[in-house]
Formats: C-alpha cells, sequence, structure tokens
C-alpha cells in the first residue's frame, strides 16, 4: 500500500512520530510539505530535515494561513503522479485551498482521506460552498474529536469518518529530559502552556491562582496577542512574586518545562467562533507523568477522559478549589499520573495513531 501525505504539519520534526511507525507497519509513503511555514513565535521555519523521512518539499503560496496556501499545481501533480500512491492524504480543514487542489490534482485511480479539526458548523462563512464541494471527493474523513466529525455531518459530510489525533506523542523520547524547575522542589507548580490568547483561559488562570490557598508557583509557557496584557495582569496580582512568564520555548524544549511542573492548567474558553479541539499539550503533559486539569471547552473532556479533571468553563471558584485539593492531596496527584500514562499508551502514543489509519487505509485498499 502506497500512500502520499499531505499537510504543513510536519515541517516540525517534533510532529512526525506516527509517521515513523507507518514503516513498521508496512505502510510505503512519502511526504508533500512547504519548504519553510512562518511559525506565530518564530519567524518562517525551514522544513527540519533531521529524519532523513521520505519527502517532497515545494514552495507554497499563502504559507502561514492553513486555509489558503497552496501549491503550484504543476509541481504537486508531478510529485504525487511520481509516487503513483493508492492512497492520497491531506491534513487541512476541507474548504482550504490546499485540500481542494490535492482532490484536483491526485491520480484518478488514487483514493482519498483528509483530516480535519473545525468543530464548529461552517454555517454561512465564505468557505462554505468550497468546503461542501471537496466533502462530495473525499472517500475518508479523519476528525481530531467527535465535535468535529459531528460539525462535518452538520455540514453535508456523508461518507465515512473516524475520530484519531492528528498527531501523537512518544513519552520515552522524553524520558531522559531534566525538569527546568523555576520554584525549589517542594514547591506546587502550576503550569500553563499554550499561546498568551484569551480564549485559552489564561485570565481565568490568573483569577483562579490568586484565590488559591494553598502555597504555590505560576508558570506560564508561551507567547501571543495578549502578551502585554498579561503580563500587566501578572504584575497587578497580589501573588505576582510567585508568578514566572517564561514566553515562548521551541518544541524541544517544552517536555523540559512541563517536567518541572506538578500540574498543568488548559483553562480554555469557548468563543463565538472557536472551542478548543485538542488541546496537545494535554497529552504532552500526560506523556511526561504530570497531572492534568482542563475546562469544558471543546474537545478537552474527551481528550482527558478519566485522566485529568475537568472543571465548567470560566468557573474560576472551582478551579482554584481544584488546585487547592491537588497540592494537598499527593496520592490523587500521583493517580492522575498513572491513568494519564495510562491513556496516552491506549489512545495518543503514536504507533496508536499510525495504527488507526493504517487499519482504514488498509481495508480501502481492499476493496
Amino acid at each position: 500500500m502506497r500512500v502520499v501525505i499531505v499537510g504543513h504539519t510536519y515541517v516540525v520534526a517534533f510532529n512526525r512520530g506516527k509517521l515513523r511507525h507507518l514503516s513498521d507497519l508496512g505502510v510505503e509513503w512519502t511526504l508533500i510539505a512547504p519548504r519553510t511555514w512562518p511559525e506565530r513565535d518564530f519567524g518562517d521555519k525551514p522544513f527540519e530535515d533531521e529524519d532523513g523521512l521520505p519527502g517532497v518539499l515545494l514552495p507554497a503560496v499563502g504559507k502561514g494561513h492553513v486555509r489558503k496556501y497552496r501549491f503550484d499545481d504543476a509541481d504537486l501533480t508531478r510529485a504525487l503522479a511520481d509516487f503513483a500512491p493508492d492512497i492520497v492524504h491531506v491534513e487541512a480543514e476541507a474548504g482550504s485551498r490546499v485540500a481542494l487542489q490535492v482532490a484536483r490534482c491526485k491520480p484518478a485511480a488514487a483514493r482519498l482521506t483528509q483530516f480535519v479539526w473545525e468543530n464548529i458548523p461552517t454555517g454561512l462563512r465564505p468557505h462554505a460552498v468550497a468546503m461542501r464541494r471537496n466533502y462530495g471527493k473525499i472517500d475518508h474523513l479523519f476528525c481530531g474529536s467527535t465535535g468535529a466529525r459531528d460539525a462535518a455531518a452538520r455540514d453535508g459530510y456523508r461518507g465515512p469518518a473516524s475520530v484519531i489525533a492528528q498527531v501523537g506523542i512518544d513519552p520515552a523520547e522524553a524520558r531522559d529530559i531534566a525538569p527546568n524547575r523555576h520554584y525549589t522542589a517542594d514547591t506546587f507548580v502550576v503550569g500553563f502552556v499554550a499561546r498568551l490568547d484569551r480564549k485559552k483561559g489564561i485570565f481565568d488562570l490568573f483569577d483562579a491562582f490568586d484565590r488559591c490557598s494553598a502555597p504555590a508557583g505560576l508558570v506560564i509557557v508561551g507567547d501571543g496577542p495578549d502578551r502585554d496584557a498579561v503580563i500587566e495582569r501578572a504584575a497587578q496580582s497580589p501573588k505576582r512574586s510567585q508568578i514566572n512568564i517564561v514566553g515562548a520555548v521551541d518544541h524541544d524544549r517544552v517536555a523540559a518545562e512541563l517536567k518541572g511542573m506538578d500540574v498543568l492548567v488548559l483553562p480554555s474558553r469557548t468563543t463565538r467562533g472557536w472551542m478548543e479541539q485538542f488541546g496537545h499539550i494535554l497529552i504532552e503533559a500526560m506523556a511526561v507523568d504530570v497531572p492534568v486539569v482542563g475546562s469544558s471547552s471543546g474537545a478537552i473532556p474527551e481528550v482527558v477522559g478519566e485522566a485529568g479533571v475537568i472543571f465548567p468553563e470560566g468557573d474560576v471558584d472551582g478551579l482554584a478549589q481544584i488546585l487547592d485539593r491537588l497540592a494537598q492531596e499527593p496520592d490523587e496527584r500521583r493517580r492522575l499520573i498513572e491513568a494519564g500514562r495510562s491513556r496516552v499508551e491506549r489512545h495518543y502514543h503514536d504507533r496508536r495513531v499510525a495504527e488507526q489509519l493504517t487499519a482504514v487505509w488498509s481495508a480501502m485498499a481492499e476493496r
């Protein structure tokens, strides 16, 4: 079985774990990706070619915008034809330019699968017509959550669909990484690793942290549009001496920051046009034995399952109570660590993600 995977996600080497396992499962695959991709906190990043993985790097027009980027038609058509795939798999929203382009340029005999995140029905948004046109060409839709699957169905997708993580995690890769502790070992450390964007709930976390009675430190890792407001809010906190704003760190430093935390909090807030689509940092934390607490926004409860603590989004008092309880109950933290480790192995290990993809592709190839 020969598969071409198209997506900008794999410009970053950290995201390629599942690809390595595809080879172990007997899939002959190649990757088509942009040569560079702008990251909001790090600038234009070139493809991290440290794996020696099979792939074709193409210049992209509109790079940096997941809905608007695309390749040159001739370049893409040639790359797809040269590999002669049984299946072409594109990881982009259904109404995006690259998804429409792949459907148009793929070899006629190749089946088409697609991965999508969108968990809010598109309705009358400008790309809705293009998205629905693309739905009729997809042989199987992979969705990042049940919310994404349901949104696609409400928007008109009628084909087969599976819920699967886009990229998983390999706990072994972080096993020997030393923790980056910003406080003494006896301090209970509350962590936040996400964009500094109001919708990620960072201001709710500030309010909850201020109300905690247990002595603790707060570590904030990330950058984003609300950076200045976050710095100002931290300076106004009665616990400002216990707050450390680290800023953005590259992917290979995230595990060290996580391992210096006693709990990770993702307090996302649903807005009119967005709700949490997955929260990959949750499985990264579970993979390095850090308990997780998340709001009820979007896919967070589904990702966390029994392995973490969920509070109603916006419930600052409830979050403060959870943090106080975890600070005072090390046995509960150990229970959550074990549950998180097990959940990652069962659902989010790179190997498991590759197995789920391969099972669907194999069934399609046999028909």
